[in-house]
């Protein structure tokens, strides 16, 4: 803005010479009346390939008027004020589209590829906008997570650990024994035989981004779905000789304990046995609602290269994000336990033997709601970033349990059957690192491996007992830990 210098006299003024300073104060004011000056104020910011733009905190830059050598030959009561725009956009000249005033402190942020992204962004930040000419874009901060919508899908495979060894049952026509002379059964059927193996899956998640606060912090509501693993294994034991398997689950176990001869309960369908088998099933599902608050990277940085230009790209920032929701989840278990033994009806044995069968079901149910909090720790540059999250859940647990037993010796046959259910406290924790890469300003790949453990849930090989049925185990707990790989998509 240039600076009009008044011819002085040493004479007094005449009406002409006021006449000659009006006109040069309006001659000089206009251009800031306008806007089409630009102001020396921190808050300017030009408008994307436009010239520059006066917002409501530009202050206009009145001329220096040089002060006449006779004061008194100047009335500066009788000078017109000069004209204020700042708050009044409606008395300001119009503007082309490209050069509207800014009416508001925040205005809406251009995407990397001018279009509006209905984010909100200080108009002072000098540089912010992707589209400013002064450098060329490598990458920016403020392709981070910008959009109204965003979804995030994943593969994931789940590796499920071993519950607790439970003994079901040994061939006990085979006995070693140690050093200390304590027998063992190497052929013994075992809950732990068999260990549950990585099961595929899938991680869902939804989420709408509600704004940005003035701590330059994203908000956000997300639905979230892990599920669709459903684990499985058995195992089997044949007996080295006729019905020489018993079953472990009767009171005093098996016929030798710790190098002492003992005399087990015989349950019928169970004890005597030439075969028994398990399968044990497992599933798990997780459904949570979120609400998050992360902040974001910060302000991008502009380098000079060897070459001479300039290029502007985001600079390495830390990110933390917090969370707190609720988180429902539901944990089924099943094992079911079979035993059989052939007829012998052969005259020149000692004893008969009736055909024998057994089976024995339980059916764990846990369903677990309570809230959880959650922590995350990014780091990102450039186009990726890497971290850790963390959550932890307090859960009511709805647990139930079925069980029966039916067996037939012969042509008797018998069913047993029992439903109990308990209320307990269960928690959850679950902490995993991760990495994701934008490949476009909308489109990020990641990978992740996660743990959780669960901890005050009832598991079926804990709720085991023959002939009768044992109290109500909710002392159970499980890890689980794996890799999931997915996208992540905003608009």
């Amino acid at each position: 803005m240039g600076k009009t210098t008044l011819p002085t006299t040493t004479t007094p003024m005449r009406p002409t010479g006021l006449l000659a300073v009006l006109v040069a104060a309006a001659a000089v004011l206009w251009p800031v009346a306008d806007g089409s000056a630009q102001s020396r104020s921190p808050r300017y910011r030009p408008a994307p390939n436009t010239g520059p733009v006066l917002t409501q905190f530009d202050e206009p830059i009145l001329p220096s008027l040089p002060a006449p050598e006779d004061e008194s030959a100047v009335d500066l009561e009788t000078l017109p004020a000069a004209p204020d725009t700042r708050h009044s956009p409606s008395t300001a000249p119009e503007t082309s589209e490209s050069m509207a005033p800014v009416t508001s402190p925040y205005e809406t942020a251009p995407g990397p590829y001018g279009e509006s992204t209905g984010e909100l962004f200080d108009p002072g930040c000098l540089g912010c906008n992707s589209e400013d000419p002064a450098a060329a874009v490598y990458s920016s901060g403020t392709t981070f997570w910008r959009g109204n919508w965003f979804t995030q899908l994943d593969f994931v495979t789940l590796y499920h650990s071993s519950p607790h060894p439970v003994a079901l049952g040994a061939d006990t026509n085979i006995v070693n024994r140690t050093l200390v002379g304590i027998p063992s059964y190497p052929n013994m059927l075992k809950t732990t035989d068999n260990s549950f193996r990585y099961e595929p899956g899938m991680r869902l998640t939804a989420g709408r981004i509600l704004g940005r606060d003035a701590g330059n912090r994203d908000h956000y509501v997300e639905f979230s779905y892990l599920g669709g693993f459903d684990w499985s294994k058995s195992e089997q034991i044949t007996a080295t000789d006729t019905k020489s398997i018993f079953t472990n689950l009767a009171p005093g176990g098996l016929p030798v304990v710790d190098g002492i001869p003992n005399v087990p309960v015989v349950v019928d369908g169970f004890s005597f046995a030439d075969r028994q088998a398990f399968q044990y099933t497992s599933e798990l599902d997780s459904f949570e609602i979120n609400f998050r608050f992360r902040g974001r990277p910060g302000r991008d940085i502009v380098a000079l290269q060897p070459d001479g230009a300039w290029v502007r790209h985001s600079e390495s920032s830390g990110i933390r994000g917090f969370l707190f929701g609720l988180r429902f989840m539901t944990k089924d278990e099943s094992l079911l336990y079979t035993s059989s033994a052939d007829e012998i009806d052969n005259p020149n044995a000692q004893q008969d033997f009736e055909a024998e069968s057994g089976s024995y079901q339980v059916d764990t149910s846990n369903d677990m709601i309570g809230p959880q909090l959650g922590i995350e720790l990014l780091e990102r540059y450039d186009q990726f970033y890497i971290g850790g999250r963390g959550k932890a859940g307090l859960l009511v647990n709805f647990a139930d349990r079925t069980s029966t037993i039916n067996t037939a010796v012969g042509e008797t046959t018998s069913l047993q059957t029992e439903k109990l259910d308990d209320e307990h406290l269960a928690a959850v924790l679950e902490a995993g690192v991760m990495a994701a890469y934008q490949i476009r300003p909308y489109l990020a790949l990641r990978v992740s491996y996660d743990a959780m453990y669960i901890t005050g849930v009832a598991q079926a090989n804990d709720n085991l007992a023959l002939p009768t049925f044992p109290v109500l185990n909710v002392e159970g707990d499980t890890i689980y830990h794996g890799l999931s790989l997915g996208i992540e998509r905003l608009w």
